[in-house]
């Protein structure tokens, strides 16, 4: 019987998983959220994606924001911008951190790299003057 409702009303449906990294903020307000429902954070979570995507589909659908829009009349969707915008400031200082921690790996493979080149040429000279009389001819 479950199967015949499922085929009735969900001929294509399947589950899937979706993950997203989160600041831990965020997720503390999901859970803030749900439990002022009385709901799991992941059904929460699961209408805000739905929502969201309706109010980005309509918002698609007038086109960019007129000059006359004041943004200040949709605290929403301020909100929503600045936790996106706060997530990527995030994740961008996270990248130029390990940007630096390479380069600084790098500068310390250049620095030994040059000590042992100066080190070879230094002992390279040696074994020529040995190699040579005090005439500069061959022995």
């Amino acid at each position: 019987m479950l199967e015949d409702f499922e085929r009735t009303f969900f001929p294509d449906a399947r589950i899937v998983t979706l993950s997203i990294p989160l600041l831990s903020e965020t997720l503390e307000e999901l859970h803030v959220l749900a439990a002022s429902y009385g709901r799991s954070p992941e059904e929460i979570a699961r209408v805000a994606l739905i929502e969201g995507m309706r109010l980005l589909g309509e918002r698609a659908n007038r086109g960019p924001l007129e000059a006359s829009e004041d943004p200040q009349r949709d605290p929403l969707r301020l909100q929503a911008e600045l936790a996106v915008m706060r997530y990527r400031a995030f994740t961008l200082l996270k990248t130029v951190q390990a940007l630096e921690l390479r380069l600084s790996g790098l500068e310390a493979e250049l620095r030994t790299l040059r000590d042992a080149n100066a080190d070879l040429r230094a002992r390279l000279r040696a074994c020529e003057e040995e190699r040579t009389d005090p005439g500069g001819r061959p022995r």
